[in-house]
């Protein structure tokens, strides 16, 4: 596995905290982006809980 390899598409800020709701809205563009639908409408649930979670 590359040391570079991260399963995240955004980074965590100085304490490692992440922004979960931009974390999960580039995983959704990422795959709309290739084409993976599956993965796209999985993420979109998580996101949408996770905009619900934040009001």
């Amino acid at each position: 596995m590359s040391p570079n390899f991260s399963m995240y598409e955004t980074s965590s800020n100085q304490y490692g905290e992440r922004d979960w709701i931009a974390e999960f809205e580039a995983r959704v563009k990422k795959d709309f982006k290739y084409g993976n639908l599956l993965g796209y409408q999985n993420n979109m649930k998580v996101l949408n809980i996770l905009q619900r979670l934040n009001t």
